[in-house]
């Protein structure tokens, strides 16, 4: 009995490596059940207890996870929901504020949903997580937008004190949540009603901008590329900005994506193969003009050879035009970009052979004909199913991917798009799963080797990396004109974040049994100042604005960025007291 009590006792824990002696086979004994990595193990065993070593290694890996999780949403996700969207009908309000949404904040949400179920503290690192972020963008990023603007100040639509009033009242029910007393599974649902009810607004007040100014089809157009890119901006604050069409035509979107980066690229190669066809005389559909200059006896002889030229030419083009483009992108990133993009490359290869693709500007055809055969081995592997299952599968990807090959071009996507959505959404899902997974195990590695409060872990490394996006690219949005667009994005993001991804956490942890959140607790002193400066900060946005007239300007970025300033002070005396 003495002896199973011990075993019982003995955990993954910092307390355990305190101990001398023995935690290399400690850590293979505790650590390794349930991950996909033992990564105290790679500490004690592999490194030999090296910091620096580990350190390097661990920023490199956050570095990796971040930039996959980001890449999968924006190249997978986003245009999967947007297909969707489309294809369900759904209206440009209600797609912007749930299907592309969640596909702009899914790492977000993902990764701090993964973080709750974290053995030992794991609500704490959800609380850093989501509020830490919020703080961070709502003061931090949000002073970047204003310093980054031309102008130094940013005019903002009045939709955008709804979002601010919506997210203060969703960080004061988890304040009241937080006085010790026990949380039931309908309490926990509140979360979901504060959602519906912000859905429902967001659409009638879109009903009612609509029903007072004439449709005008050229927008609506712009409206729909704008919102596979952006997916967090309310929709009557596009649609209707006289200067929309000429902003989006700058080429600056929410979130400067790859999937933007990518139809960037394609309507440059367009133009370049108009010059192509100009300049050697091709006809659109690839023959040769009769009266080019470089027609000859080989190239005029039959219509196979002018066909099979054009075509040779047109590949030459691509790769040519492909590499230059690519070559371009690596020229302006840094030292660690390169590092981590060079990194990515076999990750990205094997994720992009086992998820439909349904951006019709970066089809492949190919790529399609492989994925049918692919991703049954993930799914496989991700549900530890037995690989015997694929013998069964194999037939019928066969014929998916015949199919694939009869009715679609290289670069069209054939008609039936949806086919491609609904796989594509689940697989992209799966695979930011994953990635949040490996995250938390790192997360939950430091934790374990150097001691440090979950909360705390949450509020820097977890919360900084969610962040690290919207620091960026709100700031180039700012920065060329598109400020408001960056700002409404601060607010309306996190709101998303916050009400999905602590409402499921609380839906999920109150199923089973009540659910007991004391943040009033002196050992729970980091928490609650995240939520308080948060609050803090949300409030003085709200009244600011009203009394600038929706105006962000210098001074409302600066009292931001101190009160900020002062959070960290606070946290930093908490945490390492």
């Amino acid at each position: 009995v003495h002896g199973e009590r011990m075993s019982t006792e003995q955990e993954c824990s910092y307390e355990e490596f305190l101990k001398e002696g023995g935690r290399c086979e400690l850590a293979l004994k505790l650590c390794g059940e349930g991950n996909l990595l033992n990564i105290p193990a790679i500490y004690f065993c592999n490194l030999n207890q090296s910091t620096i070593f580990f350190v390097i290694l661990g920023a490199m890996f956050l570095g990796l996870i971040f930039n996959f999780m980001k890449s999968t949403a924006e190249a997978y996700l986003t245009p999967a929901l947007s297909t969707v969207a489309q294809k369900f009908r759904f209206s440009e309000s209600l797609a912007g504020v749930t299907l592309l949404a969640f596909a702009n904040g899914a790492p977000d949400v993902i990764s701090s949903i993964l973080a709750s179920f974290q053995p030992g503290e794991g609500i704490n690192l959800l609380i850093g997580s989501l509020f830490g972020a919020g703080l961070f963008v709502t003061t931090i990023v949000l002073f970047r937008c204003v310093i980054m603007a031309p102008e130094g100040a940013i005019k903002v639509e009045k939709t955008v004190t709804r979002d601010i009033f919506f997210y203060i009242i969703a960080v004061c029910i988890v304040l009241l949540f937080g006085l010790g007393r026990e949380i039931n599974i309908i309490e926990a649902c509140m979360f979901a009603a504060i959602y519906i009810i912000y859905v429902t607004i967001v659409v009638i007040q879109e009903r009612c901008t609509q029903s007072g100014a004439p449709a005008e089809d050229d927008k609506e157009g712009l409206l729909k590329n704008e919102l596979s890119l952006q997916g967090q901006t309310s929709i009557h604050e596009t649609v209707h900005d006289p200067s929309f069409a000429e902003k989006n035509f700058q080429g600056s979107k929410h979130r400067l994506t790859s999937y933007a980066s990518s139809v960037e690229s394609v309507s440059r190669m367009d133009s370049n193969l108009a010059m192509l066809i100009k300049e050697h005389h091709f006809t659109p559909d690839g023959q040769l003009d009769n009266s080019s200059e470089l027609r000859t006896v080989n190239y005029g002889e039959s219509k196979s050879s002018s066909e099979l030229l054009w075509a040779l030419r047109k590949f030459g083009f691509r790769v040519q035009n492909f590499w230059k483009l690519r070559a371009d992108e690596w020229s302006e990133m840094n030292w660690f970009s390169k590092l981590i993009a060079f990194i990515d490359i076999p990750f990205f290869f094997i994720r992009d052979i086992t998820v439909p693709q349904s951006d019709e500007n970066n089809y492949n055809k190919y790529f399609a004909m492989v994925v049918p055969l692919c991703s049954p081995i993930f799914l496989i592997w991700k549900f530890e199913a037995p690989y015997t299952y694929y013998l069964y599968w194999l037939p019928v990807g066969a014929i998916f991917s015949f199919v694939i090959w009869k009715t679609s071009h290289v670069r069209v996507m054939p008609s039936y798009q949806l086919v491609f959505a609904l796989p594509g959404l689940i697989l992209s899902v799966l695979w930011l799963s994953l990635a949040g997974q490996l995250l938390m195990e790192l997360l939950t590695a430091i934790k374990i080797i150097f001691g440090i409060n979950s909360t705390f872990i949450g509020l820097t490394l977890l919360a900084w990396g969610n962040s690290a996006g919207d620091f960026f690219t709100d700031g180039a949005l700012a920065q060329n004109g598109l400020g408001m667009m960056a700002v409404t994005g601060c607010f309306a993001g996190q709101l998303f974040n916050t009400l999905v991804g602590f409402g499921i956490t609380l839906i999920v942890k109150t199923s089973g049994g009540a659910l007991q959140l004391n943040l009033f607790n002196p050992e729970n002193a980091v928490q609650l100042i995240v939520i308080l400066s948060l609050l803090t900060s949300l409030v003085f946005s709200f009244f600011y604005l009203f009394i600038t007239r929706w105006k962000v300007g210098k001074c409302h970025g600066y009292i931001l960025l101190l009160i900020y300033a002062v959070f960290a002070a606070l946290v930093g005396f908490y945490a390492f007291k």
